[in-house]
């Protein structure tokens, strides 16, 4: 009967520690539960052989994945046509994929951990197996990034990291200090070493949040975020068009003292050239009051027949524009396109062939000062964040979340959003559909937020700066030298023990 407990935990229990993590995050932030859900995930691969490491490591992912990305399930039924059935088998094989990176961490810890000739190699194994795990996420086909452990520590002490080493610097000290606990626990007489240095690590976080990196540029400006509330059932029909413009330009005009007046994700639902009737007077008031609109809008190339999810600056001689760099797949482009091409059309999306930005685009001007531009699902890619830095004043990042709306993404998606503005030391504009807009300052703490699905504006002061923080300047190459070396180090040690094995 014991055998059978002990059996059945070892299925159980990975799946319980992966489906609480998604608390440690944004809207629960309960931050220190993901390091017991660690430290069980941890305790199997340092224990288990390899085929079971990597069942844990999967169970651990399905949970995680499961209730943390929950919000797929709630876009595809809800505007994905695919109903009910479909919608949950799409989900079902999103987060199957997805489980797939920490069963390949938990069999690589497996594999490895015999090589391990001290407690301190382990801790070096598992903290580059973890972090090196979200960092391949991040990356691969793209990446999806969504639910960084790092992110976690936003308001814990280890966030004092994050200027210095980024989001996945702080997801391999997260996996340290939980590697060091559970040596602490393991280790009875010497586990005191461990708890030391956990301490003096998380003291050491604290002493770096009080450090300041960038510094201020210049005075405040006044930045309005506008927020409409515009349901996706009606947003794109035609005869909506004018009045989206309508509803935000009446917005603005209650907020023309401001610098800078940001509006969401394709505000303008039509083609920039298709508006020109509407904006041309509109901008003439622009220029008259002194403000810059940055507003989202698609933006159609006639010589090319391309179109972009764009921004548009509005108040100065001429309208600048940002192309969107990075698409989500299967929402504005259609991966392997020769073999899925008619998925999109199927799924009945909107603006949903979406050709990519130029890597290299100038920043955007305004109220006087550089800003760096981002819209949606870019905010995720901290690396992508920082290629505006150090020229950029500012951050400003708009989306449409009410693809989501009832679900935890909005609120992951402005927690993104915070890190962000904690990594680079700049303040963050925020302006979305149907909410969360918010004002971000340099430490990521939320200064103003709009509720949800309420017509809303965001105003207030916000504090230009200039010059970089380290992660800026070395950006994550410092966690993919140390990931990359550990993992070498050891796969030439797994290697040269199995030659002595064969030579045997």
């Amino acid at each position: 009967m014991v055998l059978v407990n002990h059996r059945l935990m070892v299925w159980i229990a990975p799946l319980v520690a992966g489906a609480i993590t998604p608390l440690a995050f944004a809207p629960f932030q309960f931050s220190l539960l993901i390091l017991p859900a660690l430290m069980l995930l941890f305790h199997h691969w340092l224990t288990l052989p390899a085929r079971q490491a990597l069942r844990s490591g999967y169970l651990f992912g399905l949970g995680l994945f499961g209730v943390g990305c929950s919000w797929v399930f709630v876009s595809m039924y809800n505007f994905g046509g695919l109903g009910l059935f479909g919608s949950f088998l799409a989900t079902a094989l999103f987060v199957a994929i997805l489980a797939l990176y920490p069963a390949g961490a938990g069999w690589l810890a497996a594999k490895l951990r015999d090589h391990c000739r001290a407690p301190w190699q382990q801790l070096l194994l598992l903290a580059s197996l973890w972090a090196g795990c979200e960092l391949f996420r991040g990356w691969f086909l793209t990446g999806f990034p969504w639910l960084n452990s790092g992110i976690s520590q936003l308001e814990m002490p280890l966030s004092g990291f994050a200027p210095l080493v980024g989001v996945y610097g702080v997801a391999w000290l997260l996996a340290l200090s939980a590697g060091l606990l559970l040596l602490w626990l393991y280790q009875r007489q010497s586990g005191w070493r461990f708890g030391a240095v956990f301490i003096l690590l998380w003291t050491a976080a604290v002493g770096l949040q009080q450090i300041e990196w960038t510094e201020s540029e210049g005075e405040p400006i006044r930045v309005s975020a506008m927020q409409g509330n515009v349901g996706l059932d009606i947003k794109w029909l035609p005869e909506q068009r004018h009045e989206n413009f309508a509803l935000y330009a009446g917005l603005t005009e209650q907020y023309w003292q401001s610098d800078l007046v940001v509006w969401p994700e394709t505000a303008m639902t039509a083609f920039f050239h298709q508006m020109d009737g509407q904006i041309d007077s509109f901008v003439d008031v622009v220029r008259e009051t002194n403000t810059t609109v940055i507003t989202g809008v698609p933006v159609y190339e006639q010589d090319t027949g391309d179109y972009y999810n764009a921004l548009v600056a509005l108040g100065g001689e001429q309208p600048a524009f940002y192309f969107k760099r990075h698409l989500v797949p299967f929402g504005e482009y259609i991966p392997f396109e020769s073999l899925l091409g008619r998925l999109l059309e199927f799924m009945s999306i909107p603006m949903s062939s979406f050709s990519a930005g130029e890597e290299d685009q100038n920043l955007l001007y305004g109220a006087g000062i550089a800003i760096g531009a981002s819209i949606c699902y870019e905010i995720a890619f901290a690396e992508e964040m920082i290629q505006s830095l150090p020229k950029a004043n500012l951050l400003v990042n708009v989306s449409n979340d009410a693809w989501f709306d009832g679900s935890l993404a909005p609120y992951q998606h402005l927690q993104m959003a915070q890190m962000r503005a904690l990594e680079s030391e700049r303040w963050i504009v925020r302006a979305t559909n149907t909410g969360i807009s918010a004002i971000i300052d340099d430490n990521g703490v939320i200064r103003k937020a709009s509720p949800q699905n309420e017509i809303d504006v965001v105003s207030g002061e916000v504090q230009p700066r200039r010059s970089a923080t380290p992660y800026v300047i070395w950006g994550n190459w410092p966690v993919w030298l140390l990931i990359c070396g550990t993992l070498l180090w050891f796969g030439v040690r797994y290697y040269q023990a199995r030659r002595q094995r064969v030579k045997k």
